[in-house]
């Protein structure tokens, strides 16, 4: 084939560029690869998709951060009423049964 052909041949492929990643200097040419019109164009879907997921995935993430640091300092109402509810000594501790018997 001449250089010509190749030419024809190639017009109707669409150069796909790759994503950019740190590479060593050894690497730092990647030439960019050829698909046909219809690969290209679900290749390019494919990618908007993921973006568009990777978006959402992260503000889900996000949100589920922000919810548990800013939750409450305790996991059970209950637990939390009957806690609020024993008698306590000096420092805030509990006082045992012992303890309480001797007041």
């Amino acid at each position: 084939m001449s250089s010509d052909a190749k030419e024809k041949s190639s017009s109707f492929a669409y150069k796909l560029k790759t994503k950019e990643e740190p590479v060593s200097n050894q690497q730092q040419h990647t030439q960019p690869y050829y698909v046909n019109a219809k690969q290209y164009m679900r290749i390019v879907k494919r990618r908007y998709s993921r973006g568009k997921l990777e978006e959402i995935l992260n503000k889900i993430k996000e949100y589920e951060h922000k919810a548990i640091s800013n939750d409450k300092s305790y996991l059970h109402e209950s637990r939390h009423k009957h806690a609020m509810k024993r008698a306590r000594g000096p420092g805030g501790r509990f006082l045992t049964a012992e303890e309480l018997a001797k007041k």
